[in-house]
């Protein structure tokens, strides 16, 4: 059995691929690591160029081709189709730092942990800086039961998440397909399996932001708005099934995301809300949050004060408030 399967999503990533695999290409990684890069249906040269890689390192990186069906349903084959004792996503247009893999994977080796948290850089092409971002204050390696250290952690990106592939696959972890954003439940999912994790503060992946062509752009994001909500509802109905088995600890940190994505759909609105459709499209969404999810509603009312706020304001608010938004770092995820 290989120690580590990375997942690597690919759909009309061909400007990126290149990189991307070059990056895995160490002799110290062939034996214990499989690269399983899935075609989503690419509609440009991405296939080509990674059955090219797919020849030359037999054994080591693989290719699997699929129909179109979104980011959410390469993660779902790649749960069905890994063959690690661990599971790890890196998006064909990102990369990663080869000596930290390395370093990872020596450590997975006698490793019986259920989940690693890595320390990962944002870079932003945009504004041409790397930052390093840190998970909490955990020391390094030391094996945590998770609910003794969950209330340090507000959330988890798929960009830190390396986990047991069984976890996933046992407890039928499966995200929302057809759709951006479900990284998100990626990262939140298997929250409520996983029993002691540790901390890598070593960066293993690369993240690229800063590109108007990405769903997490603010105009794409809108564009997009109702895949965000159906992430949101998915998410919660997903608590809903799974919360009689979680620990209070576990509770809260799934309802702490829950609420900092209903905080995301509403800042949608705002950051857009010099776009002529958008103040119509959060009422539209505020009305359909308070029918589908009372509850999670009002948390969120009473989480927010500024979203409160736009009840009561009207017009005039939501265009004030949303010119403010983008001063409040707090306030603009």
């Amino acid at each position: 059995m290989k120690i580590l399967s990375i997942i690597v999503p690919s759909y009309n990533t061909e400007q990126y691929i290149r990189k991307n695999i070059e990056y895995f290409l160490d002799k110290r990684l062939s034996e214990d690591v499989e690269i399983i890069f899935i075609n989503d249906g690419s509609k440009d040269k991405t296939p080509e160029v990674l059955e090219e890689y797919c020849e030359k390192y037999k054994g080591y990186i693989r290719l699997v081709n699929k129909e179109n069906g979104g980011h959410g349903s390469v993660i779902n084959k790649g749960i069905e189709t890994a063959e690690g004792k661990y599971f790890k996503v890196i998006d064909g247009d990102d990369w990663v730092e080869t000596e930290n893999l390395v370093r990872l994977v020596g450590y997975l080796k006698t490793s019986h942990v259920d989940a690693v948290l890595n320390a990962y850089y944002k870079m932003d092409m945009s504004r041409n800086y790397k930052k390093k971002l840190i998970t909490a204050k955990l020391r390094q390696e030391k094996v945590y039961p998770f609910d003794d250290v969950v209330g340090r952690l507000e959330q988890i990106s798929i960009h830190m998440l390396t986990i047991k592939t069984s976890i996933l696959r046992e407890n039928h972890i499966r995200v929302t397909e057809n759709c951006f954003y479900d990284d998100v439940q990626y990262a939140l999912f298997p929250v409520t399996y996983i029993d002691t994790l540790i901390y890598f503060h070593y960066p293993v992946y690369d993240y690229l932001v800063g590109q108007k062509t990405q769903s997490v752009s603010d105009a794409s994001v809108l564009k997009n708005h109702k895949m965000m909500q159906r992430i949101l509802f998915d998410s919660i109905d997903y608590y809903k099934s799974a919360v009689k088995s979680m620990s209070s600890q576990k509770k809260e940190f799934f309802i702490t995301n829950l609420l900092i994505l209903s905080r995301q759909n509403y800042n949608i609105y705002l950051k857009n809300h010099k776009v002529k459709k958008a103040f119509d499209w959060y009422k539209e969404f505020d009305a359909l949050y308070r029918k589908c999810a009372k509850d999670f509603y009002h948390m969120t009312q009473r989480r927010y004060p500024y979203i409160r706020a736009l009840k009561k304001s009207g017009k005039f608010g939501f265009h004030f408030i949303g010119s403010l938004l983008r001063g409040y770092k707090k306030l603009s995820g």
